[in-house]
């Protein structure tokens, strides 16, 4: 089954003439047009953000320091540790090269440590809404009104997870990426509503239409591990008791879950079948706009 959301890094990167969902292995899902309409609305709204607003948004680069340098204090507790074994030794009793060479590979990870505190604490993503007068929260509610008018959105359309990734060929198999947590997935949040017998999915970048017949089944994932994401898109936070089952945890810079709690949702195509992925906290919320019961929700533990 190919991914409606997957992105082939070998044959079709993003540029700067290709957005993500240009590559998207979907494309004939993609509703003709829709895209332009999009994008318009979004440019008008991105430039309601004042310009301080903007800036505190740091780098990719700079972002990706400030998150090595985080994971690096994680081994703080053994640092200390090695610190205080060295300055705890009997350095009276010790000639002064003996001395020395204890003393500066302690000044070197006392170095270290502080060095990435600073980048940590200065590179790390800032938080948004810090301009005065700026409410970013009621400059998101204006522009989904109008994404809903635009697109037509009932209200009684769903907000769904549904789980994209990137892969790449090795020996003729398409490999999706891995970290230390699983199997790496971007969660990116969708609306889902029907309309004329098709489902339709947009995130308010792009529009997805999928006929409900085409849509064969609605199954978890039997595979051991887990799926890392790097966001947390819901109001209640993931220790919520509603979300409990599902097992979510927190990271150093992602969440994740084990892979049984995310569903495979599969579409009838010829000459191969599509389909997606969406996380399991949000599968009885898929299955609402559906209009079909939702599957059982077995997490096997791992």
């Amino acid at each position: 089954m190919r991914n409606i959301f997957g992105i082939d890094l070998d044959h079709n990167r993003p540029g700067k003439d290709k957005t993500l969902y240009d590559v998207m292995d979907g494309q004939k899902f993609r509703v003709t047009g829709a895209a332009g309409k999009l994008a318009k609305l979004h440019e008008r709204y991105a430039e309601r953000i004042p310009e301080k607003h903007a800036a505190d948004h740091i780098s990719e680069a700079a972002y990706q320091i400030g998150r090595s340098c985080m994971k690096i204090l994680r081994f703080y507790p053994l640092i200390l540790l090695i610190l205080a074994l060295i300055w705890f030794q009997d350095l009276n009793s010790r000639p002064l090269h003996t001395i020395l060479i204890l003393l500066i590979p302690a000044f070197v990870l006392l170095a270290v440590l502080l060095l990435c505190l600073v980048l940590g604490k200065i590179c790390v993503p800032k938080t948004v809404g810090r301009t005065p007068g700026f409410d970013s929260k009621q400059l998101m509610q204006d522009y989904e009104k109008e994404l809903k008018k635009l697109l037509a959105i009932p209200d009684s359309a769903e907000r769904i997870d549904i789980f994209c990734f990137t892969y790449q060929w090795k020996s003729g198999k398409a490999v999706q990426r891995k970290n230390r947590t699983g199997r790496v997935f971007t969660n990116m949040e969708y609306f889902a509503y029907m309309k004329e017998g098709k489902l339709f999915l947009t995130d308010g970048h792009d529009l997805f239409e999928i006929p409900k017949a085409a849509i064969t089944s609605i199954e978890h994932l039997e595979e051991k591990g887990n799926a890392s994401f790097p966001s947390w898109n819901k109001e209640q936070p993931y220790t919520d008791a509603a979300y409990a089952r599902y097992r979510v945890k927190k990271g150093v810079d992602n969440y994740y879950m084990p892979l049984a709690a995310v569903y495979q949702v599969e579409v009838k195509n010829r000459p191969e079948p599509f389909g997606f992925f969406v996380a399991g906290y949000d599968v009885e919320a898929l299955c609402r706009a559906l209009g079909r019961p939702a599957p059982k929700l077995p997490i096997p533990k791992n």
